[in-house]
């Protein structure tokens, strides 16, 4: 079913994340035609709390990428 996603995609990965192993994001990225994956060096499973400025720098690096090409 990923596959027939037709949008861009960003995957945002943090290191040590105890919720979300880096397996899953890969897979996700494997299967998400278009898809980035970023990881980020921030620990744990919240960047958005953990390193927002950060989080917010990787989100609006990608916009500005024009992932639709």
């Amino acid at each position: 079913m990923l596959e027939r996603v037709p949008a861009p995609a960003l995957i945002l990965q943090t290191l040590a994340d105890p919720l979300t192993p880096e397996a899953a994001s890969s897979y996700l990225h494997e299967h998400l035609p278009g898809s980035t994956l970023m990881p980020l060096d921030i620990r744990g499973n919240m960047p958005h709390l953990n390193a927002p400025r950060q989080t917010a720098s990787a989100i609006l690096a990608y916009i500005e990428s024009d992932p639709r090409g």
